[in-house]
């Protein structure tokens, strides 16, 4: 199974943006490390009437669908990033998965996690003036039909709840001055 970014919206009760202002630090989406034990997939989906474990993957691969993310994410949210800054946030994928499982009745439900650590770079010069983690867990309501149709929306509310974490973050918010 392959996800394809541009195509992925969240679950509505995942779908919040938040506004900020204020950003004061204009800064650049930088590299994206992948540190993950595995990471030929960023999931497995259930398919086929034997419920067969089959890989997902996300078209251009994990580290893409992260930066991606978070620069429209970020953008959508009133950030002003610019790629040419010497002010960069650089981001680590520790854990990025999603999955189905049985809901406990007689349906299933689909999951995601994430996990990213950020180091936000001034001047693109170390040590980092801010680093810190996000971390998100979720999952849909169950349904009687298969699940494997909620995947891409549920990496992608997992995805959504990282960047409203990551702009709640009160450090981030004092170094980069937005406010909510």
């Amino acid at each position: 199974m392959e996800l394809v970014p541009e195509k992925m919206k969240p679950l509505e009760d995942f779908s919040t943006k938040t506004m900020v202002n204020g950003n004061t630090l204009i800064f650049a989406i930088g590299d994206v490390s992948d540190k993950r034990q595995d990471t030929s997939s960023v999931g497995a989906g259930k398919t086929g009437v034997s419920n067969l474990a089959t890989p997902i993957h996300v078209q251009g691969g994990a580290t893409n669908y992260v930066a991606i993310k978070l620069t429209q994410g970020l953008k959508q949210r009133g950030i002003s990033l610019t790629p040419t800054s010497d002010n960069i946030l650089k981001t680590r994928i520790d854990e990025l998965w999603v999955g189905e499982t049985s809901d406990g009745k007689v349906g299933e439900k689909s999951y995601c996690k994430i996990k990213l650590h950020f180091d936000l770079l001034i001047g693109n010069e170390l040590p980092a003036k801010w680093s810190g983690e996000v971390s998100v867990a979720a999952s849909s309501n169950g349904t009687l039909l298969d699940a494997t149709s909620l995947n891409a929306k549920m990496l992608e509310s997992c995805m959504n709840e990282a960047l409203e974490k990551l702009i709640r973050e009160p450090n981030f918010q004092s170094l980069t001055g937005i406010s909510l």
